[in-house]
């Protein structure tokens, strides 16, 4: 007896099911997102990873002159260099980032990270060469975040900025300045 009336005592404590003790696990998928998506740090890391292989190839073809026209033409930074470091300082905040569309950081990470992919597949292949350079110039001219779309034709290049922006996670579009 003693028992059933300790269970009953208990069960008449408890508060009925309510959603108002249900945690919101949208809200708290969100802000897990929040805390890990990619920052202009991280971008700006894999910006200088790509354009180090970049630089390096283009440089050992004789190309780096051309190579850096294209990215100024392609990408509108305020400025070009032959250093990795600066180069992306200025990349990171390019035009093309910025208007009409704007990358979050996390859709640079990644468009950073096929240009680097791209980038040590042509140094592995052994095309750092005048006329290996020259063909990757042009290539990466058109992989750009404005033109990749319609005039990209290399199917790798093609593919990683696919799953970038078209199949990418929510991450990749959260809000800028997060």
């Amino acid at each position: 007896m003693a028992l059933l009336t300790g269970m009953l005592y208990a069960i008449a404590g408890c508060a009925s099911d309510s959603f108002d003790d249900v945690p919101n696990t949208e809200e708290t998928a969100s802000i897990f997102l929040l805390i890990t998506a990619p920052t202009r740090e991280s971008a700006l890391a894999k910006c200088v990873e790509a354009e180090t292989i970049a630089l390096s190839c283009t440089s050992d073809g004789g190309n780096q002159a051309s190579y850096l026209s294209t990215v100024n033409t392609a990408y509108r930074p305020a400025s070009t260099s032959t250093d990795a470091t600066n180069l992306c300082n200025s990349l990171i905040d390019a035009g093309i980032f910025n208007s009409p569309t704007v990358y979050t950081y996390g859709a640079r990470n990644c468009h950073f990270e096929c240009n680097r992919q791209f980038w040590q597949a042509r140094r592995q292949a052994g095309l750092c060469t005048s006329a290996g350079a020259t063909a990757a110039i042009t290539i990466h001219g058109q992989c750009s975040p404005s033109t990749w779309t319609g005039e990209c034709v290399d199917s790798t290049f093609k593919s990683c900025l696919t799953d970038c922006f078209q199949s990418g996670t929510d991450t990749y579009f959260l809000p800028q300045g997060y």
